[in-house]
């Protein structure tokens, strides 16, 4: 008998990886129901990473990224005693809406209280999903929901949000929820970006968070300015540590208060589901994603899937589905990647059609191969 891995990540702002999955498993079995199929939704870190790691929720309730009050879940392993947080559930640029989407009114507030109900049930480590933010506040919402005050001229406490990072000239960490200090926290990132910089946070991924042109060097400044009196606060400089510009600078945040580890997305994922071996037993495996280009083989989790399948089980076969797929200069590793949008398809159409596309190319390709 087959045996078969579904393991897709998400097709950005039409399936969730969790979704396309499961209708690349109906397709298959609608063809070949008594097959062997393990369903493992992917991720680099960012959204679905919680339905990459497992099944056990808590919803609490918790400041989205515009200030109104919203319910995120959190996913737990190991008996409870590890939390995955995934920035995306309480300040993810999915919960805004696109005329909305604008870095100077969003905060990472709510990111630290979730961090905050965790660190009430006692887990001993802390796995901290940085990926698909609405924010660019160098984690001052997470860090005043942790207890940091951010003082102003007027030595007046400054608000939560990416407008409020302007007018910071003094930190207070006197109050610093101190259990934080004690649990071992992983910082999962799909970006190995510095904080500042014409390379880092505000410059790169401020635009497609609705940051106007004229606002990049203001808040990059204020990366600079801010992040120089947390350095003096915490005696330490993780400006230029690769993955400190995540999530608007979240990531060098936690590296700031916590020493949190930094790991690919991916790495997370692999390792703690222990993929190596469900991939040596398998004969194929399908993956995909939103969108397959240059990019995807810099280490995106499709590619990076694909690559670790073909050195554990050079036999396999992979084929990745995707929305649009640019012209590549080598299919390697994987066998086919096999585009669902349909030729006539306007983009708008593409996301609105992307469940029955991708169904109809999985049962295609069932068809196929088996």
């Amino acid at each position: 008998m087959k045996k078969l891995i579904i393991a897709p990540d998400s097709f950005k702002d039409s399936l969730s990886n969790q979704q396309a999955a499961e209708i690349i498993h109906q397709a298959f079995l609608r063809v070949k129901p008594n097959y062997n199929y393990k369903i493992i939704p992917i991720s680099d870190g960012g959204e679905g990473l919680i339905a990459s790691l497992t099944s056990e929720l808590k919803s609490f309730q918790v400041k989205g990224p515009i200030g109104k009050n919203i319910k995120a879940e959190v996913g737990f392993l190991n008996e409870g005693k590890t939390a995955i947080v995934e920035m995306a559930k309480a300040s993810g640029l999915e919960l805004v809406e696109k005329e909305k989407r604008n870095p100077l009114f969003t905060t990472s507030y709510g990111v630290g209280e979730l961090i905050l109900n965790v660190l009430n049930l006692n887990v001993e480590k802390i796995i901290l999903g940085l990926g698909g933010s609405a924010t660019n506040d160098l984690g001052l919402g997470a860090l005043t929901a942790l207890g940091i005050k951010f003082l102003n001229k007027e030595d007046k406490s400054v608000g939560i949000y990416g407008k409020d990072l302007l007018t910071v000239k003094e930190v207070d960490i006197t109050n610093l929820n101190q259990r934080i200090l004690n649990k071992e926290i992983i910082i999962a990132v799909d970006v190995n970006n510095p904080l500042s910089g014409k390379t880092g946070a505000s410059y790169v991924y401020g635009p497609q968070k609705g940051l106007k042109k004229a606002d990049l060097k203001i808040f990059d400044d204020a990366f600079k300015r801010v992040s120089k009196l947390l350095n003096q606060k915490f005696n330490c400089n993780y400006t230029k540590t690769p993955g400190s510009g995540a999530a608007g600078g979240l990531g060098y945040a936690f590296m700031t208060i916590a020493n949190a580890e930094v790991k690919r997305g991916f790495d997370v994922v692999y390792e703690t589901l222990n993929l190596a071996d469900k991939l040596i037993e398998a004969d194929f495996l399908i993956t995909g994603e939103g969108k397959i280009d240059y990019q995807s083989f810099f280490g995106k989790a499709p590619y990076s899937l694909a690559k670790r399948a073909k050195e554990v089980s050079p036999k396999i076969e992979v084929y990745a589905f995707t929305g649009k797929k640019d012209k590549l200069k080598t299919l390697d590793p994987f066998t086919e990647i096999i585009e669902i949008t349909k030729p006539h398809e306007t983009l708008k159409e593409a996301l609105k059609n992307a469940k029955e596309n991708l169904f109809e190319a999985a049962l295609k390709l069932t068809k196929r191969i088996l």
